[in-house]
C-alpha cells in the first residue's frame, strides 16, 4: 500500500521542478518518524479533521451522490472549498451528531499521536448560517451546539488518556450584532454553569474565540468591541487572516483586532506584514485551496523558517484536503531536506504559545 496519495505525490513532483527534493525512501522514513512523535497542533478545524468513518455512518444529502466532499480536492479557490465544507455539514442533523463528532475527533488525535490540540469548532455554521442561507432544515441553538461539542469532547478525553483538546469557538467574520451577542451570552452561560465547560480538573475546555470564514471588514469596529467582551471572560483571540485577501486587508485586520494568534498570514508576506508573535502556517492547505499560487518552494513558510520567525504548523482541514499534520511536515522536508529541524523548531514554538499552558504541564508530568 502506498504511503502517500497520488495528489501528495503530484504536489511533491511540482515542488521538485523548483527545488532539489529528497528521495521517496527518505520521505517515507521521515513521515513515519513524524507520525510516531507526540505532537502539538494549534490550527485545525474539528468538523473537517474527524475521520471519514464518522461521516460514513450518517445519512448523506443528495449532493453527496455525485461526489463526496473529500473527493473534491484540489479546489479551484477558497469558494470551492467553502461549498464542500457546507456540503459536509449538511449530514449533521442532531445534537447527538455533534457529540459523536467530538468523540471521533479525539480518537483521531490519539491515532495520529497529536497529544494536544487547540481546535476550531464552528457552531455558527449550524445555527446562524443555516438559518441565514436555508442550508438545512435542522437549525440549532448556538449554545446547545457548543454544549454538545463539550459533552462529546469530555467522553472522548475520558477514554483517550494522554490526549488533550481545547476548543476555539468560531464567531465568523460576517457575524451580525445579534449573532455576536448570542455567542457572548452562550459562552458566558456555559462558563457560569461550572462543570459543563470544564475538564476533570475544573479547567476550561474553551480557551479562545475565533474569527473564521472569508476575511471581511464590514463589522471591524463591532468585532473589536465583541472581542473586548470575550477577553473579559478570560478567552484569547485567534483569527483567520491573510489567507485569501490582500496584504492591506491582512495588515488592517491584525492592527485593528490585536489577536493573540493568527492563522495563515501568507497574503502579507511579500510586504513584510507578519504577525510574528503567534503565527500558524498550513502550507499544504494553502496550496490545495489555491490561496497560495506561487512556486511551491517559495511558500512563505520556508522564508519564515530560514529567518527563524517563530511560526507553528497546522493541518487546517485534513479530512477535506487529504492532508495531515505529519504530511504538512513531510512536505517541508521534501522541499528543504531539513524537516527534522523544522519539526523541532515549530513544535517548540507551538508549545510556548498555546492558550492553556497548564494543560501541557499536566501532560508532561
Amino acid at each position: 500500500m502506498a504511503v502517500f496519495s497520488e495528489l501528495f505525490m503530484r504536489v511533491i513532483g511540482e515542488a521538485g521542478s523548483h527545488a532539489n527534493t529528497v528521495d521517496l525512501i527518505e520521505l517515507e522514513n521521515f513521515h513515519a518518524w513524524v507520525s510516531s512523535q507526540p505532537k502539538i497542533e494549534t490550527h485545525v478545524h474539528l468538523e473537517a479533521a474527524t475521520g471519514k468513518e464518522f461521516y460514513a455512518a450518517l445519512e448523506h444529502p443528495p449532493s453527496w451522490h455525485e461526489r463526496c466532499p473529500w473527493d473534491r480536492v484540489p479546489f479551484q479557490n477558497l469558494r470551492g472549498f467553502i461549498d464542500a465544507w457546507v456540503d459536509l455539514s449538511k449530514s449533521i442533523r442532531s445534537l447527538a451528531d455533534f457529540e459523536k463528532m467530538a468523540e471521533s475527533f479525539v480518537a483521531q488525535r490519539a491515532a495520529e499521536r497529536i497529544v494536544y490540540s487547540e481546535a476550531y469548532v464552528s457552531p455558527a455554521d449550524f445555527s446562524f448560517i443555516r438559518k441565514r442561507f436555508s442550508i438545512a432544515e435542522e437549525v440549532f441553538s448556538f449554545e446547545q451546539v457548543v454544549r454538545a461539542y463539550l459533552r462529546g469532547l469530555k467522553k472522548g478525553l475520558s477514554v483517550n488518556p494522554g490526549i488533550e483538546v481545547r476548543l476555539i469557538v468560531d464567531s465568523l467574520w460576517i457575524s451580525t450584532d445579534e449573532e455576536r451577542e448570542l455567542v457572548h451570552e452562550g459562552i458566558k452561560n456555559i462558563f457560569d454553569d461550572g462543570d459543563a465547560g470544564c475538564d476533570a480538573f475544573g479547567k476550561p475546555l474553551i480557551v479562545g474565540i475565533g474569527l473564521g470564514g472569508m476575511e471581511n471588514h464590514r463589522f471591524l469596529e463591532q468585532q473589536r468591541e465583541f472581542f473586548a467582551k470575550m477577553r473579559a471572560l478570560g478567552l484569547k483571540i485567534d483569527i483567520h487572516s491573510g489567507e485569501g485577501g490582500t496584504a492591506e486587508i491582512h495588515k488592517r485586520s491584525v492592527e485593528s483586532l490585536q489577536p493573540d494568534r493568527v492563522a495563515h498570514g501568507i497574503a502579507g508576506f511579500e510586504e513584510n506584514i507578519l504577525f510574528s508573535d503567534n503565527l500558524v502556517m498550513c502550507p499544504l492547505s494553502n496550496i490545495l485551496l489555491r490561496t497560495y499560487q506561487g512556486p511551491l518552494n517559495a511558500h512563505p513558510v520556508f522564508e519564515c523558517l530560514r529567518r527563524n520567525i517563530p511560526i507553528s504548523i497546522g493541518s487546517d482541514d485534513p479530512l477535506l484536503l487529504g492532508n495531515s499534520l505529519a504530511l504538512e511536515y513531510t512536505f517541508i522536508h521534501a522541499v528543504t531536506g531539513q524537516g527534522y529541524e523544522a519539526f523541532t523548531f515549530t513544535q517548540k514554538n507551538a508549545r510556548e504559545r498555546v492558550f492553556a499552558p497548564g494543560v501541557l504541564k499536566r501532560l508532561d508530568a
